[in-house]
């Protein structure tokens, strides 16, 4: 019971009463059961559930609808998200992890076109909200993180046969000074998607 004991006062904490009140109580225990927290904590691996910011905690609660299909607890989440005022640098960077997350979880099931297309929204909110989150985690560790975003979305477009998308996306990837964890990096995969076209006849 700790885990969900735990869970439950994240949920108090982190103040999403609308979003977790009118969930029924069986489906309440299941998700705090899910939510990424461990009974097998110690001292210096334990973070008190008020440490955990709001996008956190809504992130997480994110995750265990998704493990258990429900659908439209997501889409409440993603529609909150949308509505909330970021308060600070922490949230602006979690606000990253939920939309860059997310759109992980529904890419390693791409296989479905719904889920597909669930990655695209959570990838494209990310990039669309990246030159806010940048400064934050510039001005708390002076570096960018690696940025999936991109990279996936470039991917995704390429696959798709859309070449000139997945050219821009990395230029802007480029312009913003988003790194790839690839050995030639963007430029690599312009250059590489330039001889695509080419190959193919495409203007």
């Amino acid at each position: 019971m700790k885990k969900i004991d735990n869970a439950l006062k994240m949920i108090e904490h982190a103040d999403v009463h609308e979003l977790w009140d009118d969930i029924p109580f069986n489906k309440k225990l299941k998700l705090a059961n899910l939510m990424i927290y461990d009974d097998n904590w110690d001292e210096e691996t334990y973070i008190p559930p008020e440490q955990f910011d709001r996008i956190q905690v809504i992130n997480s609660l994110s995750y265990a609808a998704c493990e258990l299909n429900y659908k439209d607890l997501v889409v409440r989440i993603f529609d909150y998200i949308e509505r909330m005022t970021i308060n600070n640098d922490k949230e602006l960077m979690s606000l990253h992890f939920y939309y860059q997350g997310m759109g992980n979880y529904y890419y390693a099931q791409r296989e479905n076109e719904e889920s597909l297309n669930r990655a695209i929204t959570f990838y494209t909110k990310d990039i669309e909200v990246f030159p806010e989150y940048k400064e934050a985690f510039v001005r708390r560790y002076k570096a960018i993180p690696l940025i999936d975003s991109f990279k996936q979305m470039a991917i995704i477009y390429e696959k798709k046969g859309l070449y000139d998308e997945a050219i821009s996306i990395s230029e802007t990837a480029i312009r913003y000074g988003v790194w790839d964890d690839t050995k030639t990096g963007y430029i690599g995969r312009i250059n590489r998607l330039l001889q695509k076209k080419r190959k193919l006849g495409i203007e």
